[in-house]
């Protein structure tokens, strides 16, 4: 959900219809925020194509090479490391002196998702004999309304941008909007018709496809760093439908 209020957001900083995703390793879940980020995007641009990057295929010069291709509006890594002091993270605009302006990121409040895992627990609705299979690794999936998922945009940031991301997180959080809702598209094949239910948590969790405005690919294990197998032998996904 934050990704696609991302991905909306994105769709009105760029001019030219192109917008610069880099993530690290195809993990369930991971490729749901490509996708919702892409669909966000759409909504606003049409003609916006998503060029996808992946870190864990050792690919450090991603900026770089999509900036040669005219991208300016980036999707970098969620988090801010201490030692990185580029600025490459959540939506950025990369400006013609080399600077990067910050626009918004996502946050996670850690205390609360572990209050609802904890309460689960002791409501009895948590049991690990029906989610855990070996070598895989779990999924906990808090939306918006849960209050463990939250965007901060800066002051770079128009007013009349933060009020559309307002209306639409609250149709998102109120249930009647949902990011995967009506007629969905992979690159090779419709994923759903506009007269077909949502996708489901599962589904949604679990997707092996990347929408149709995404130019890219899901790179199987053979690409990926030595330290990235691993995640994705415990929870990955590989290219579908």
């Amino acid at each position: 959900e934050a990704k696609f209020l991302m991905g909306v957001l994105a769709a009105l900083q760029t001019g030219n219809h192109r917008i610069g995703y880099m993530t690290d390793h195809p993990v369930y879940g991971n490729i749901a925020n490509i996708n919702a980020f892409a669909i966000g995007a759409a909504m606003i641009d049409p003609a916006c194509r998503i060029h996808l990057k992946w870190a864990g295929t050792g690919d450090d010069s991603w900026e770089q090479e999509l900036a040669e291709e005219g991208v300016s509006v980036f999707s970098g890594p969620d988090l801010i490391r201490p030692d990185d002091p580029s600025r490459r993270h959540g939506i950025y605009r990369l400006e013609a002196d080399g600077s990067r302006t910050v626009l918004a990121a996502p946050i996670w409040h850690w205390g609360r998702y572990y209050e609802l895992i904890i309460k689960s627990v002791l409501n009895g609705l948590w049991d690990s004999k029906d989610l855990v299979r070996e070598d895989k690794a779990l999924n906990y999936w808090y939306g918006m309304k849960s209050g463990v998922v939250d965007i901060v945009m800066t002051r770079n940031v128009s007013y009349y941008h933060v009020k559309l991301l307002a209306a639409l997180r609250k149709g998102i959080e109120e249930g009647t909007f949902s990011p995967f809702g009506g007629e969905l598209h992979s690159q090779n094949a419709v994923i759903r018709r506009a007269d077909q239910p949502p996708l489901s948590a599962h589904e949604i969790i679990t997707m092996n496809w990347l929408n149709d405005n995404v130019l890219g690919s899901i790179p199987d294990a053979a690409r990926l760093k030595a330290e990235g197998t691993g995640a994705v032998a415990a929870d990955g996904a590989e290219q579908g439908v």
